[in-house]
């Protein structure tokens, strides 16, 4: 890899790892959203879903992958029109820090949790945002591209909820 390449690279990383510390600073101190206690449910009973599948569990009663719904509150509790990948996502961030954990979380630690998913994915958009503006301009428009996205109120804000907005 050119030496070119190399530093590219590492400062889309340090753009990422930056947007991690702020949004670190801030995911388990703010209080809940209104939307976010669906994901969570959502995230928790697609995991479950694909883990009783694989290991011959009983599957959930509701919120399964496989069952379909039976009346309007089914659907409500399970299907909230947001992409599935997503709420998934989210699922398996909780489901390693709660087997990580031994099973004792607090409630905001099992939210961040959760937060993380998306963290992750918003951290690979910043990364990608900053490869396309540099290839495409130059690397100082990558540079105020990046920085410009992550200091974004609105999207800073979106950013580390379940929300599922920024996925």
């Amino acid at each position: 890899m050119k030496k070119e390449n190399k530093k590219l690279l590492l400062i889309g990383l340090g753009l990422a790892l930056l947007y991690l510390v702020l949004a670190s600073s801030t995911m388990s101190s703010t209080g809940i959203i209104w939307d976010e206690t669906r994901h969570i449910a959502g995230g928790k009973a697609r995991v479950y879903s694909i883990y009783a599948a694989a290991t011959g569990s009983a599957p959930l009663d509701l919120c399964s992958l496989e069952k379909e719904p039976e009346s309007i509150d089914d659907v409500a509790r399970c299907w909230d029109g947001r992409p599935r990948l997503s709420q998934t996502l989210s699922g398996f961030t909780w489901a390693i820090s709660f087997f990580l954990s031994g099973g004792g979380m607090d409630l905001m630690s099992s939210v961040a949790a959760h937060r993380a998913s998306t963290v992750i994915i918003t951290m690979i958009g910043i990364f990608i945002l900053f490869l396309f503006a540099t290839e495409v301009f130059n690397l100082r428009v990558g540079i105020l591209s990046s920085l410009a996205l992550i200091f974004m109120p609105r999207f800073f804000s979106h950013s580390h909820y379940v929300t599922m907005d920024v996925p």
